[in-house]
């Protein structure tokens, strides 16, 4: 014996569509590590004289029920005496006066795989992955400086 069990109803069927505005903004200051020595992790995290650190900003305004993935990557560019990897990075986010280190000092590295779900492309260094699904304005902090192992002679000494 078969028994068949047909029902008559309505489904509601929604589509929701949202809005969403993301803004770098970055500040007038810039890194600046010409005739830079080498330092130790310890001083390199907290500089903040001119050009030893590097402020901006990332925002969103989100209507709707929508989520932004983002990643902050360093690209070197252009020649340098000083290879990137003797060079160490360090992101902080910025609270008040506060900072909240969002990595550890790391020397420069590029990813060899681009980031498909961030848009983050090959050849950059990840420095923080985030996502966004509310109105934010975050501010953060970049400081770059020589790595206390570089050895500027090149000679062992």
């Amino acid at each position: 014996m078969l028994l068949f069990l047909i029902k008559r109803g309505e489904k509601v069927n929604t589509i929701t569509t949202g809005q969403i505005v993301m803004t770098y903004t970055e500040t007038d200051n810039i890194i600046q590590i010409d005739g830079a020595l080498p330092t130790t992790d310890k001083t390199g995290t907290v500089q903040l004289k001119n050009g030893e650190y590097f402020d901006f900003n990332v925002s969103s305004t989100i209507v709707g029920n929508v989520n932004i993935n983002y990643e902050i990557s360093a690209k070197e560019v252009g020649e340098s005496t000083i290879a990137g990897s003797n060079i160490k990075l360090y992101l902080t986010k910025l609270n008040g006066s506060e900072e909240e280190p969002l990595m550890t000092p790391e020397t420069y590295h590029e990813e060899a795989e681009e980031n498909t779900y961030t848009g983050r492309p090959a050849g950059e260094m990840s420095l923080y992955k985030g996502s966004m699904n509310s109105s934010e304005n975050n501010n953060y902090r970049l400081r770059m400086y020589v790595d206390e192992n570089y050895n500027m002679l090149g000679t062992g000494g």
